[in-house]
């Protein structure tokens, strides 16, 4: 498209609210026409050179199936409240500073099977027919469809990074937080996780951080805490996090009890 040309645009109402975003991402990108896909959500915004960018980028790399920035999280007037360089550096206090082209297996074993390290679809632009490949992994999500769409795609595409921020994500301060979300986001995170571990080669030091967290999840559920104030709630976080860590209940017995439970007798009938 040359400049100063119109710009091509359609719009679609849905006749009744889904419930799920990722259903209106479906319906846009069957509506789409061209190669790239901008999910440009709600009143986030992004700096005049976005596009150009992270479209240069894509078209430097064909191997990659998504490219993303840097964000910023604003207020209802455009105040900077906080940097996507704090969340991620709990993985890696220096990588998202820094521009990057990595493996999709490679980063999905070492850095999304720990979180959503792509925490703002606004901040995406991905290649048409690889979204369209990863939807359908989103129908069961209602909070973190998301995750699992990158995550789906990373797993045969190349990823691309440019650290300079130029996505603003919008805060509203009057945003309602209910614990059944709170409840539910755990329990979806926690089924990402398990279909990473299944499709990847997670690095030992990253599994055992994973099946930390696992076995964290587990006493809250047992607790009752971070939502999980129902009996079904708590036995969905239990089982999950026995599917990552197959040992947990050991652990946890050996960790809060002091003991060991009963190992199975070795093949000649004798104690291990």
């Amino acid at each position: 498209m040359k400049l100063g040309q119109p710009v091509p645009l359609s719009n679609f109402s849905p006749e009744r609210n889904s419930g799920s975003p990722f259903q209106q991402w479906r319906k846009g990108v069957e509506l789409a026409r061209g190669e790239i896909v901008w999910i440009a959500e709600s009143d986030d915004y992004a700096d005049p050179q976005f596009l150009e960018l992270l479209v240069a980028a894509l078209e430097a790399h064909p191997h990659a199936g998504l490219a993303y920035c840097r964000s910023l999280l604003v207020d209802d007037t455009n105040v900077v409240l906080r940097d996507s360089l704090a969340y991620t550096a709990r993985l890696d206090p220096e990588r998202w500073k820094h521009d990057f082209v990595n493996d999709g297996k490679a980063e999905c074993a070492r850095y999304l099977v720990r979180c959503n390290t792509i925490p703002n679809a606004s901040a995406v632009l991905v290649r048409r027919q690889s979204l369209c490949r990863a939807l359908d992994k989103a129908d069961p999500f209602v909070v973190c469809g998301d995750w699992m769409i990158w995550a789906s795609i990373l797993l045969s595409c190349q990823v691309v990074y440019r650290a300079a921020a130029l996505n603003f994500f919008r805060h509203h301060a009057n945003a309602v937080r209910v614990s059944t979300q709170r409840a539910l986001r755990l329990q979806e995170a926690m089924r990402i996780q398990l279909f990473l571990c299944r499709n990847v080669e997670v690095p030992a030091d990253v599994l055992e951080v994973v099946r930390g967290e696992a076995g964290r999840r587990v006493v809250q559920a047992i607790l009752g805490r971070e939502g999980l104030d129902s009996i079904s709630s708590r036995g969905r976080v239990c089982w999950i996090a026995t599917r990552i860590y197959p040992q947990l209940w050991g652990r946890l017995l050996l960790q809060f009890f002091g003991f060991r439970p009963c190992a199975p007798l070795k093949p000649d009938g004798s104690a291990p």
